[in-house]
């Protein structure tokens, strides 16, 4: 019987799905137990579709705190023996997977893109080179495996219908949590993980960076930012793509005066399109783009949005 333990946001649906999905493909034959762990909080849509949650309401415990994460899933895992432990590819599974490796003496691939089943042995890849090539890894059945799942890479599916325990674990004392919450911010704009198409902008839009947010809206789309605007103040970290931001996966992603660092280009490293708008057509991330164009990457703005609201008054769009 393979068990695999999903660390799971009970308020984000579509990465539920998703790291469903991945756990089907990781081990597709029956003879499988699901278990998914949530910190604080419930999800009625997952009854049915996994054998148990673990649901931990101690208040000591600080969902957001890597090192207590860590502690909790290794925990887990000495009582249920998991053969694999699945989490979400953003800052805190970043921060826990390697940690809880080396806790459980597990192997470990971070960003995980495609999960696929050679001779009943589970190949597991990921993007290597800033997304210029592709790592492929055989799993090894005697060892426990930790995972981070990429969003957007695996497609949802049914699950058989099953019957769903509610566990409440006893855990052990972990140390607090260092973490110290100074200000609680409600985001009323969408998520830059679930957009399709994200505005993007660096230090070329800096004089007037709240531009972007009219484009944005006019395509549909979400405004997200380089590091050195987020550190500038211009944009909130929650807009970061890149390595100490978000990893991103848009149908479209628009560079707007981004010069595109390797620390930044690798958040993007799964978007289907790029198109780079910059006066300086030799910055790195005019390498990665399927259109440059070489300009002010305001004006482009301005211009690219009146012809937008042309072609809506005309009833071309």
């Amino acid at each position: 019987m393979r068990r695999i333990l999903i660390h799971m946001d009970p308020e984000r649906d579509r990465e539920q799905q998703e790291l469903l999905a991945a756990a089907d493909a990781l081990f597709p034959d029956a003879g499988r137990q699901l278990h998914v762990l949530l910190i604080h909080g419930t999800c009625d849509a997952l009854k049915g579709k996994v054998d148990a949650i673990l649901d931990v309401r101690d208040h000591h415990i600080d969902g957001s705190d890597a090192r207590q994460m860590c502690g909790v899933m290794a925990a887990l895992h000495q009582t249920h023996a998991y053969d694999a432990i699945l989490m979400a590819d953003d800052l805190l599974g970043r921060d826990c997977a390697p940690c809880l490796a080396v806790r459980i003496e597990a192997a470990i691939v971070t960003s995980v893109s495609a999960i696929g089943n050679e001779q009943g042995k589970a190949i597991i890849e990921r993007p290597t080179h800033v997304g210029q090539a592709i790592g492929r890894f055989e799993a090894d059945p005697a060892r426990p495996l930790v995972l981070t799942i990429q969003p957007r890479r695996f497609v949802p599916i049914d699950q058989a219908e099953r019957p769903t325990a509610i566990l409440r674990p006893q855990l052990p004392n972990l140390a607090a949590s260092d973490i110290r919450r100074i200000a609680r911010q409600e985001i009323d704009r969408p998520d830059i993980l679930d957009s399709d198409i994200l505005i993007s902008g660096g230090r070329g839009v800096a004089r007037d960076f709240a531009a972007l947010q009219p484009l944005a809206d006019a395509l549909g789309g979400a405004v997200s930012a380089s590091r050195a605007m987020v550190d500038a103040g211009f944009a909130d970290r929650s807009q970061q793509v890149g390595q100490s931001g978000k990893r991103v996966s848009p149908r479209l992603y628009l560079a707007l005066g981004i010069n595109g660092a390797i620390q930044h280009v690798v958040g993007l490293a799964d978007a289907e399109h790029i198109i780079s708008v910059n006066t300086n057509v030799d910055a790195p991330i005019c390498s990665l783009s399927d259109i440059v164009v070489k300009g002010d990457a305001l004006t482009f703005v301005d211009k690219l949005l009146n012809k937008i609201k042309e072609e809506q008054s005309n009833g071309t769009v």
